[in-house]
């Protein structure tokens, strides 16, 4: 643990903390019984209310309710110019890695349980301009999952340890996203984004990253390129991941330089790894709401590849 101390896995932080993360799952997963039926083929409309009301209005009740709290869970304090270019850079390198690992899951699910339903993305040219989506599902995403993952529940799981809070945070970040083909790709942007706010102190290097990362996804749709993570076209045989692989090794080795380079100053300590995943496991052992949230993940990717 952080300074070597023991800090209790069940407090009341955490239980508040894992209760709001469960009902905005819930939320998530029971959207098409929120959004009006109106707007079930009006993408936009999907897209801002599933992000307004679903995700932000949650965490700003959870912030109203904890406000002597609310300057340490969503600290703005200015980016710097070098720290941004650095989050760019990463959200760049890890595209292609993240599309690998998702195509690899993708393929194997397909080769063990014949074709799986994938996520459609409602975005590209027949659906808004391009500055609308990049507004609407770059930027906005940006703000309000960056406030639930990398403010509240990084903030929150802190006292646990630094790498635990990462792997914590991360891995809610990962079974936010709904499909086992997209948890990959989300966990590392998890990974970066959570050290990439220890490291620079501000929420808007999370921010800034996840919309940029977004925009990229979404440019890539608009193009017609069949590089975004979650596209219904990813390689699905064993030829095109091979030939995938040499570019997910070389920006793989890139973004482990660009975080050397990053890391040499103002980097938070961090707790042995194994210590680190003991903290997780036992956190999601004892809270009854990260338990909950974890069968309601597994039980959803049992009735994606059942139907």
């Amino acid at each position: 643990m952080d300074n070597g101390q023991q800090h209790p896995l069940r407090s009341a932080g955490h239980r508040s903390a894992g209760r709001l993360f469960l009902v905005i799952l819930f939320l998530l997963l029971t959207a098409g019984l929120w959004i009006p039926s109106g707007w079930l083929d009006r993408p936009g409309l999907q897209i801002g209310f599933t992000q307004l009301v679903l995700v932000l209005l949650p965490v700003l009740l959870y912030g109203a309710v904890h406000r002597p709290d609310r300057k340490t869970l969503f600290p703005l304090g200015r980016l710097s110019l070098r720290d941004g270019v650095a989050v760019i850079l990463g959200c760049v390198f890890l595209l292609p890695v993240g599309s690998f690992f998702n195509g690899l899951v993708y393929w194997g699910m397909n080769a063990l349980w014949g074709d799986v339903p994938l996520p459609q993305l409602p975005i590209g040219p027949e659906h808004g301009t391009l500055a609308f989506f990049l507004v609407l599902a770059a930027l906005l995403p940006g703000i309000t999952e960056e406030l639930l993952a990398r403010g509240i529940l990084l903030r929150t799981f802190r006292p646990l340890g630094t790498r635990s809070a990462l792997w914590i945070s991360a891995l809610l970040f990962a079974l936010l996203h709904l499909h086992p083909v997209n948890f990959f790709g989300p966990l590392f942007l998890g990974l970066f984004f959570g050290w990439a706010v220890l490291r620079t102190g501000t929420l808007l290097a999370a921010m800034l990253g996840h919309s940029v990362y977004n925009g990229l996804v979404i440019g890539l749709n608009f193009s017609g390129l069949p590089a975004a993570p979650a596209a219904p076209d990813l390689p699905v045989r064993a030829v095109h991941l091979l030939e995938a692989l040499p570019g997910a090794v070389l920006f793989s080795l890139a973004l482990w330089w660009l975080l050397r380079r990053w890391n040499r100053t103002g980097a938070p300590p961090l707790e042995p790894p194994l210590e680190a995943l003991r903290t997780t496991g036992r956190l999601f052992w004892r809270e009854p709401a990260l338990r909950a949230a974890a069968a309601l993940y597994l039980a959803l990717c049992l009735l994606i590849v059942i139907l």
